[in-house]
């Protein structure tokens, strides 16, 4: 008897804390005795080749509800997982997925197969599709959909639901030559002059990247006396999303504030984040910063606003009951 675990995401090609989490959680099931299977929408130009080192495939279908589609052409997608997972009824077979359709399809390959799916939310939840909000409410109902921290659920669907969660985890060694230096060492950081130095990585279309340049920009005219340098690393260089970022950088220029555009990122790595007095952030980026010393401002996703420094007044990274 096999141990195969089959997890159903959107996409595996971009860079983000999504992709991050597949990709630890499948090696750390790949060492726990599973054969991991990732059923995806959206597997091309992956930017995390250590994907190739495990089992894909994409399914174009997986990006539409499965209502778009007949039972006939439903039930010959299930098949044709089935095949790729190389089903046998006496196998263990567990099965996660995240939000949005792909959650949908592992619902019904569940159902064919008489297994749970374990819906785990690992960014927000949009409540505006009927037959997606349905779904995440039977869910939670059943107790099978999981929140990313303490605040998800309740914050999500009201506080009369069984609060079930746990955190998206880190790897300390993911971050390329953290091994060479010891967490403690980064707490004695060199200043860059007399500036404040400050980090966000991020995708360039969170809008807290934008929010975040106004709102230094704003405390450095009130605070002249202070000299910031905000470095942002960014999942691109160009593009529409790119041109209204450095819009709203020309925008807010100060003589004591000073914005730096790194990207597009490829890999963490112990230098992305030496020598930074503080990090600006949200989901595993936060994670990241943290594991190497670096004190981290999380951003709540609903507001742009700030709740907390992880791990010293707040443990959650995405959702809290703080607004800033």
């Amino acid at each position: 008897m096999a141990k195969k675990y089959v997890l159903f995401d959107k996409s595996i090609s971009g860079i983000g804390g999504a992709e991050l989490y597949i990709l630890r959680k499948t090696k750390h099931l790949t060492e726990c005795g599973f054969k991991v299977y990732i059923v995806t929408a959206r597997a091309s130009k992956i930017n995390f080749k250590e994907f190739f080192n495990f089992t894909f495939q994409d399914f174009l279908e997986l990006r539409y509800v499965p209502n778009f589609f007949s039972e006939k052409l439903r039930d010959k997608l299930i098949s044709k997982i089935l095949r790729f997972i190389d089903y046998n009824k006496e196998d263990e077979i567990l099965i996660e997925s995240h939000e949005g359709t792909p959650a949908l399809w592992a619902e019904l390959f569940a159902k064919k197969i008489r297994r749970v799916n374990l819906v785990y939310c690992i960014t927000p939840i949009k409540l505006d599709n009927n037959i997606l909000n349905d779904f995440y409410y039977s869910k939670v109902k059943e107790g099978e959909l999981v929140g990313c921290d303490e605040y998800y659920i309740p914050c999500t669907f009201g506080s009369n639901f069984k609060n079930v969660y746990f955190n998206i985890p880190y790897d300390f060694y993911e971050i390329e030559g953290v091994s060479k230096v010891r967490v403690e060492e980064c707490d004695s950081k060199e200043k860059f002059g007399n500036y404040i130095k400050i980090i966000t990585v991020s995708r360039i279309e969170k809008s807290y990247v934008n929010q975040s340049v106004v709102d230094l920009a704003n405390f450095c005219r009130e605070n002249p006396n202070v000299r910031i340098k905000y470095k942002l690393v960014l999942s691109k260089n160009r593009g529409l999303e790119f041109a209204k970022l450095k819009s709203v950088i020309n925008k807010n220029r100060v003589p004591n504030f000073e914005v730096v555009l790194d990207g597009p990122v490829r890999k963490m790595t112990v230098e992305v984040f030496e020598n930074y007095d503080l990090f600006i952030g949200m989901g595993t980026s936060v994670l990241n910063a943290v594991s190497v010393g670096i004190p981290a401002v999380v951003v709540d996703y609903r507001t742009n606003k700030y709740y907390g420094f992880f791990g010293y007044d707040y443990f959650a990274f995405g959702t809290g009951q703080k607004n800033g």
